[in-house]
């Protein structure tokens, strides 16, 4: 009936030439109609929000997880998947501020220091892919080590900045959330971030997301070379990425 009457019905009746004529007979009735139907639907609207809610959320994040647990028990996901799953939900109730590596355990380099062995050695040692620079307690930039390594002793005395291609670093605010975080860095195409409020806080890489979201499943040894990942049937080494 609805189809019929509510679709069917009127696109036959409305075909044709005679459109704005039919069209103007019926417009007096219809606005009768929606006055009498609001005398109905506004009282009813007003019951609805109140018990209901103005800004209800289509899907709770609980519902959600239960939706996934579920799942879980018929074998539809892995309990592996449904930890990652549920690891990604909460990343939006995680401040970066919390995550950060303090400033005092960055490896990183003031912007007026030289090109020497002593230099050379220190990142060796790190074995870290791209270094900060630092400027009065502010980052200023990046550089990828390997463009320092390479070069040869002729070079000993000039400053790295000058030596080397620098990159604009990603500055985040502390209160930045993961999920946030994590967005970022897929849109500046970056790995690692820099938390300021009043001034530099720390430093946060995509490895420390990885850490959170994976938990105990990504194990950080924390050893400057490898972060190794154990499971029954193998296992892999991954080099650090910052």
């Amino acid at each position: 009936m609805v189809v019929l009457f509510g679709e069917i019905f009127p696109s036959a009746i409305m075909t044709g030439k005679h459109q704005l004529r039919i069209a103007s007979f019926i417009t007096p009735y219809i606005q009768f109609l929606i006055s009498i139907l609001y005398l109905i639907c506004y009282p009813l609207s007003l019951i609805l929000d109140k018990v209901l809610g103005t800004k209800c959320k289509r899907y709770h994040l609980e519902y959600i997880r239960q939706l996934m647990e579920i799942c879980k028990q018929q074998d539809v996901i892995k309990p592996e998947e449904l930890k990652i799953i549920v690891s990604v939900m909460e990343l939006r109730n995680k401040y970066v501020i919390n995550y950060i590596k303090p400033l005092h355990n960055v490896c990183y380099i003031q912007q007026d220091e030289p090109y020497c062995k002593r230099l050379i050695r220190r990142l060796k040692i790190k074995e870290y892919s791209m270094i900060p620079i630092i400027e009065n307690d502010c980052v200023i930039g990046l550089f990828k080590s390997k463009d320092l390594i390479t070069m040869d002793e002729s070079n000993y005395g000039q400053l790295v900045v000058e030596l080397v291609k620098v990159y604009q670093p990603l500055i985040i605010s502390g209160d930045t959330t993961m999920l946030d975080l994590l967005l970022m860095f897929q849109k500046y195409k970056t790995n690692i971030a820099f938390a300021i409020s009043q001034e530099l806080q720390g430093m946060i890489t995509l490895r420390d997301l990885f850490n959170e979201i994976l938990d105990d499943v990504y194990l950080d040894e924390d050893i400057h070379g490898t972060v190794r990942i154990e499971s029954t049937s193998q296992q892999q080494s991954i080099q650090t990425i910052y």
